[in-house]
């Protein structure tokens, strides 16, 4: 049966798809994606754009290792993306306070070892940084390092960028099945086989239906949009798993739910009302204000919240970049070079093993 020959085949659109193509073709690959639906629209459209782990010290070092590598570059890409696409991704440095002040010994000595500033405000200081803020505690956390990214923008600006630089996209372009047996890999879509040197699967909470030996499962998240005044917000707000997010129009993202709902992306009231009552109580005048959207994603959760990025073990040229939890975006860029490396033969740049599938749970990286 013939088939359409490719160099390099990325199975998925989201941030992990884009961001490999984008590397993958600045190291000379000729590129071909597909993409089930609509690139960028799935957990890469749905989540808030944090360029942080929430409270990272609860996270593996592994997935802070590329958090680390990421952070750094996103400023840059933000504005070469802007240049060469005519897209904003809004990169937006607003510093991350968290009103979960119990934490700071063990916050204190993370950032420590792993070189963030962290500083411990009072509730004099408090009302300065944030004066719309009503909270009892008396103590809060801050991070001035962390920024967002608006993560829609970012897949948007990723999307053309690519296509820009000669890589093929093919949306509502499923993969049913993959054949890694042949010399080549091989891929069935609706349209026909395609086959390439090198496959690598992106497809996020989609993965494990193409490779089972994946242990990813969805996990619903949903958030709703208040449109508030420019500068209502000052700083992403975090306490208690929840989070306020503020763009640039004014916009306020309030999120997020961790939901067990299998492929079910429906919204529902009781999460909406849930996630405004913690943003009213903490901010009463947000009432006042029309509240724009409610939407839901689905994250590629697995059992460590670490990603599977390298080599499939039993198919040399079946690749992934996988599996990224909460944590798709702030990792992209760092998972993505890590790939590009692995696929090229380069240096990686830094320890791969700890992202194998066939990988122990008690491998762990070094922070730096």
């Amino acid at each position: 049966m013939s088939a359409q020959s490719c160099d390099v085949l990325i199975i998925g659109g989201g941030i992990s798809g884009l961001m490999s193509a984008w590397f993958l073709q600045q190291a000379g690959r000729q590129v071909t994606l597909i993409e089930r639906h609509v690139c960028g629209r799935e957990a890469s459209w749905a989540g808030g754009g944090i360029l942080s782990p929430m409270y990272p010290w609860r996270y593996p070092d592994a997935v802070n290792v590329l958090a680390q590598h990421s952070q750094p570059q996103f400023e840059p890409l933000s504005a070469e993306l802007a240049e060469l696409t005519g897209i904003d991704p809004e990169y937006f440095p607003t510093g991350m306070l968290m009103l979960d002040s119990e934490q700071w010994e063990t916050a204190q000595a993370w950032c420590e070892r792993w070189g963030y500033v962290l500083e411990v405000l009072d509730d004099r200081a408090l009302s300065v940084f944030e004066p719309r803020l009503h909270t009892a505690r008396k103590l809060a956390l801050w991070m001035p390092e962390i920024a967002s990214i608006r993560n829609p923008r970012m897949v948007k600006a990723l999307a053309k960028a690519v296509q820009l630089k000669g890589v093929a996209l093919m949306e509502h372009t499923p993969a049913e099945a993959i054949d890694p047996s042949a010399e080549r890999v091989r891929v069935r879509t609706p349209q026909g086989w395609l086959e390439a040197e090198d496959v690598v699967v992106t497809a996020g909470a989609w993965s494990a239906q193409l490779v089972p030996e994946l242990p990813i499962e969805p996990v619903r998240g949903q958030i709703v949009a208040i449109d508030a005044p420019v500068g209502f917000l000052h700083h992403m707000v975090m306490e208690q798993d929840r989070y306020l997010i503020p763009r640039k129009d004014g916009l306020i993202l309030v999120g997020s739910t961790v939901e067990q709902a299998g492929f079910d992306k429906r919204t529902d009231e009781a999460a909406r009302e849930a996630l405004l009552s913690f943003a009213y109580a903490r901010y009463p005048e947000l009432a006042m204000f029309e509240v724009a959207h409610h939407w839901a994603g689905l994250r590629p959760g697995n059992p460590d919240s670490i990603p599977y990025i390298g080599a499939h073990p039993a198919h040399a040229r079946l690749w992934l970049n996988t599996g990224h939890f909460r944590n798709g975006v702030v990792t992209s860029i760092a998972s993505a070079q890590l790939l590009r490396a692995l696929i090229q033969v380069e240096t990686p740049p830094f320890d791969p093993s700890p992202y194998a599938l066939e990988r122990s749970h008690a491998l762990s990286v070094s922070a730096p």
